[in-house]
């Protein structure tokens, strides 16, 4: 006989993750990289929105305002290829945290920034520091987990990215004149 109570995915999602090996650092690392990866999407989908409030104090072309939108992808790119070699170098650990310190520091940094030149500088260092902090803490979650249980960690970690563009969608619509 199948027990009703087995058929119900809440309950099933519920004992899978109860039965995750947690240790407190395993459960920081993946807060830490949940709200890395919303913040990063949020700030990615708000970019462009702010770029239009933007436009008249910093005197942006069109041409500013797309080199300034793809920039924190550029620096995408350049913390996917550095982030590696880097982990290798430092340690994962030490990289984890140091990216995620820069990324703090950048985000905060965002704001008081008041012309073109610095903000595109910022924005490539930014997303430098975020897939640094990604791939390499994914990496690190991936490799202390036991291997029949990392994957649903993972999965759990992840999916952040696109709350955080749902955040910053209902934010700019939300405010939206």
């Amino acid at each position: 006989p199948v027990d009703p109570a087995s058929l119900d995915p809440a309950a099933a999602l519920g004992a899978a993750v109860a039965a995750l090996p947690f240790r407190p650092w395993h459960g920081a690392m993946a807060g830490v990289c949940a709200l890395a990866y919303a913040a990063c999407a949020c700030s990615s989908v708000v970019m462009p929105w702010v770029l239009i409030s933007m436009r008249g104090p910093m005197k942006l072309s069109t041409a500013w305002e797309g080199a300034i939108s793809g920039t924190i992808y550029w620096g995408m790119a350049v913390g996917s290829v550095a982030s590696g070699p880097l982990a290798d170098v430092w340690g994962r650990r030490a990289l984890t945290w140091w990216s995620l310190a820069g990324l703090a520091l950048c985000q905060a940094l965002l704001g008081l920034l008041r012309s073109p030149g610095p903000v595109v500088a910022l924005l490539l260092v930014r997303g430098t520091f975020y897939m640094a902090a990604e791939n390499v803490a994914k990496t690190l979650l991936a490799e202390c987990l036991p291997a029949r249980r990392r994957g649903m960690l993972l999965n759990l970690v992840h999916p952040a990215w696109q709350v955080g563009g749902l955040v910053a969608t209902g934010l700019t619509y939300g405010t939206d004149d």
